[in-house]
């Protein structure tokens, strides 16, 4: 495990590469319930989704957990809450309800190749998103971390590049973040970065809400496929 200030945890084979390709496979084989995006689509529906789509977003989330769980072997779920809770000295992990329903945990995300991959961003671009508002009364998104992992790799691309331009303690703001965004787009050609790589079967955390990051254009034929979502501590009482 390695840190980038104290941001960034990499963990290698979470899930045995042989079970990953098993999942690549049956996706590949049955590419239903697919939402399109600009960069090629997601199985389950994100937060940002949940106001553009005409699904219902809860009925989603529940098809969402029932296809996780005939994709994987492993209980994807309680793998992913152990680390979680392993890494945050034993917090208790546990997936948002709003009215009893559940919110989904991660979604899958297919990168097409040759569509530029995913352009850079921090989680906190969306906190102003109507699909986020239940949140922000429970959880202190502005600190949220992501956690993503490797289904399937392509020929080349797809890498996961972070920046050396971060938010402040004090840019969460609607106006903070315009400014900060403006601001990155002069610096972002010139700026320090890094490339991760991970393999198959491998997991990253990292804190996406305040690290400018990017996935990079996916080259070749194949789709890069990974699952992820986002981490975030409850507040002690719902914000009213």
């Amino acid at each position: 495990r390695s840190t980038h200030r104290g941001t960034l945890f990499p963990y290698t084979t979470l899930f045995r590469s042989a079970e990953m390709n098993q999942v690549a496979q049956k996706i590949k084989a049955n590419e239903v319930d697919l939402h399109p995006t600009v960069f090629g689509a997601t199985i389950g529906l994100s937060l940002a989704q949940k106001i553009t789509s005409d699904r219902d977003y809860f009925q989603e989330a529940d098809k969402f957990r029932k296809i996780v769980k005939q994709l994987f072997v492993t209980n994807f779920e309680k793998k992913i809450e152990s680390i979680i809770s392993q890494i945050s000295g034993g917090a208790e992990i546990e997936i948002p309800q709003e009215n009893s329903r559940y919110y989904t945990p991660a979604t899958i995300r297919l990168v097409n190749p040759q569509t530029g991959g995913i352009p850079p961003h921090t989680g906190s671009e969306f906190l102003y998103n109507a699909g986020y508002d239940f949140f922000k009364n429970q959880a202190d998104l502005a600190d949220s971390m992501s956690y993503f992992l490797v289904i399937d790799k392509p020929e080349s691309g797809g890498e996961l590049v972070i920046y050396d331009l971060f938010l402040s303690a004090t840019d969460k703001t609607q106006e903070d973040l315009l400014a900060f965004f403006l601001d990155v787009k002069t610096k972002i050609d010139v700026c320090s970065q890094i490339s991760l790589n991970p393999d198959v079967g491998d997991m990253i955390i990292f804190k996406g809400s305040t690290i400018m990051h990017k996935v990079a254009n996916v080259e070749g034929t194949q789709k890069r496929l990974t699952i992820g979502g986002f981490l975030a501590f409850s507040h002690e009482e719902p914000i009213s």
